[in-house]
């Protein structure tokens, strides 16, 4: 199967995902996911996960003063 990760409008990473196979993408921000499968009328069989994460900016000590 093929996954496709479009980051925006413009800009999309892809990679082709063989059985068993454990991939990961970092990106900054998803816009959509697309999964297609290469079996007959693109259908295929399995399953996927995904896991979100976000980290927080720091917060300055200084802006606590303000």
């Amino acid at each position: 199967m093929k996954a496709i990760v479009h980051v925006d409008y413009e800009r999309k990473v892809s990679q082709i995902i063989e059985k068993d196979q454990k991939v990961r993408f970092d990106v900054s921000e998803i816009q959509r996911l697309v999964i297609k499968g290469d079996g007959e009328g693109g259908v295929c069989e399995g399953a996927f996960s995904l896991f979100l994460s976000h980290k927080k900016k720091p917060v300055s000590r200084d802006s606590d003063l303000d």
